[in-house]
């Protein structure tokens, strides 16, 4: 057998964790002794991968060994935090050092090192290699363990997570589609987060302006859930302002004028890293509250210059929540098992309050904090908003210290959130003329007329229960204002309940960890590292 294939060999056989308090690493030009000795087999999940070229030293992540075509590519990451902290230790004390029991500490000097000769960038931004294009693979000897190979997926990471309050965080809820010349294009949720009677709530959201007349707004509303969805109101809010403002609301649906916005004149996260870039600009460049922190909750730090003797101002933050978050709630909900459907009915008479307290504290809800003369002060949260498109809204603020800076800081649960752009007007908010457009046609995909429902606050509801159900909206016409733009929103009440079904063990210990504040927010810390390790092996 090659040797190039006894590597292939070795990155596809997996362990567990060891028990090693120290770390060495074991050089080899000749992997085959890994293969040999069955007390040293590699593990392709719970390992840093590591690339060396040339002067290069990069982190692979999401690993695919491609035992047909002979090459292995990962994409990129930079190599930092605690599992460059400990290599650099190696590199210092000939080859071994001490470990802190810490689980995270183990976790980080678990890594192979494989020095290339070659790779190339793939269209999809990651790194290639073949496994002739391997010179040298070195292995710390905290990688080593007794089990065979398994293949590892997200359902068997061997991590679970409940929550003595269940909530969802992943983008379920309603979905907007609308004409552009005859075309639906999927732009919108409704009211994400609200999977609960106790739960509903009012909902805006602005709508690109495809009106150019005094046409009729059409608009599909989909359920492609499995979800019962409830929709007590729906209606399109028409602002006319001059071009020189910029109309954005907040969550309670009051309506600000933008004038001369300014970024931050510093950004950091917990992690001290420089995030200005990711924040200054409304460019799809976002930041993911992804440092690499062992707090409970993933943090971003904002200061603003403040004018003399301006004591209000408005915070504009641009954003949406991530995909990986649907990923973490299906992770979170698959773990009550069999029980998930009676956890679901328990939790229905929970309080609202309740709910609510138990979502800031776990980071789902975005937190905005004020620093002011005793500390950091709680004066908002954002609700979801859905993974589909950014959104803009505004937090308005009202500065209770004297210090010429503004410091602002931002919570959420660990990539729950993307962080597009934030920044600060000063200006007055300026009068606004607003035009309710109530719906005239609402069909239902099986011919029921739900404009009556639609159109007044009643608890009637439209009602979509399977995944399917669709209602085609057509609005009342929007006024043509001479020498005044528009800025249009819709404007939404409800709620909706999960229908999906689990099976197998509930993890009743793992659940009553999530009293805890911040749980949620570590679990999908875990979960991420151990997916951004995973490796896929095609035969």
């Amino acid at each position: 057998m090659k040797k190039y294939q006894i590597i292939c060999y070795i990155l596809i056989i997996n362990i567990f964790f060891s028990s090693c308090t120290w770390y060495k690493v074991i050089k080899s030009d000749h992997p085959s002794s890994f293969i040999n000795d069955p007390k040293k087999t590699l593990p392709p999940y719970v390992n840093h991968y590591i690339l060396h070229f040339e002067d290069e030293l990069l982190e692979l992540a999401t690993v695919v060994i491609n035992k047909n075509n002979q090459t292995i590519s990962g994409k990129p990451i930079p190599f930092e935090g605690l599992q460059r902290e400990y290599y650099d230790k190696i590199k210092k004390y000939n080859g071994s050092t001490t470990l802190k029991t810490n689980k995270e500490h183990r976790s980080a000097v678990k890594q192979i090192h494989l020095y290339v000769q070659n790779y190339s960038s793939t269209e999809d931004g990651k790194l290639s290699f073949n496994f002739d294009d391997i010179l040298k693979v070195e292995v710390s000897q905290m990688a080593y363990g007794k089990t065979t190979f398994t293949t590892i997926t997200l359902a068997t990471l061997g991590v679970v997570a409940g929550g003595a309050i269940f909530l969802a965080i992943a983008c379920g809820c309603p979905h907007v589609y609308i004409d552009n010349n005859g075309t639906y294009e999927l732009n919108s949720t409704l009211f994400t987060g609200a999977n609960a009677s106790q739960l509903e709530r009012h909902d805006y959201k602005t709508l690109p302006n495809h009106i150019s007349s005094s046409d009729n707004f059409e608009l599909k509303i989909v359920n492609e859930e499995e979800e019962s969805q409830f929709t007590d109101l729906l209606e399109l809010l028409a602002v006319y302002h001059s071009d020189s403002v910029e109309v954005l609301v907040d969550k309670d649906g009051n309506f600000h004028t933008i004038v001369k916005p300014i970024t931050a004149k510093k950004g950091v996260d917990n992690g001290t890293n420089n995030i200005l870039d990711e924040i200054a600009i409304a460019d799809n460049n976002s930041y993911r509250f992804n440092a690499d922190s062992t707090k409970r909750l993933s943090e971003v730090f904002v200061t603003f210059e403040k004018p003399k003797n301006i004591t209000n101002g408005k915070l504009i933050l641009t954003l949406k929540n991530s995909k990986w978050a649907g990923i973490v709630y299906n992770e979170f909900s698959s773990l009550f098992g069999k029980r998930y459907e009676y956890w679901v009915k328990k939790n229905q008479d929970k309080p609202r309050e309740d709910r609510l307290k138990w979502m800031k504290e776990q980071g789902i809800n975005l937190l905005v904090d004020v620093k002011t003369d005793n500390g950091w002060e709680n004066i908002e949260y954002v609700e979801l908003v859905g993974d589909v498109s950014y959104n803009s809204i505004v937090v308005p603020m009202n500065f209770l210290n004297k210090s010429k800076d503004i410091e602002i800081r931002l919570r959420s649960g660990f990539m729950f959130w993307e962080l597009d752009y934030v920044g600060m007007d000063y200006s007055e908010n300026t009068s606004l003329d607003v035009q309710i457009l109530k719906p005239i046609y609402a069909k239902g995909n099986n011919g029921e007329d739900f404009v009556s429902a639609l159109s007044t606050e009643d608890e009637y509801y439209m009602v979509h229960l399977e995944d399917g159900s669709s209602t085609k909206v057509k609005f009342e016409p929007i006024e043509i204002q001479e020498g005044k733009s528009s800025t249009v929103l819709i404007h939404s009440k409800g709620y909706y309940i999960m229908n999906k079904n689990y099976s197998g063990k509930v993890y009743r210990k793992e659940l009553a960890k999530f009293i805890e504040p911040g749980e949620l927010s570590r679990f999908s810390q875990k979960l991420y590292n151990y997916e951004m390790r995973g490796v896929t092996i095609i035969e």
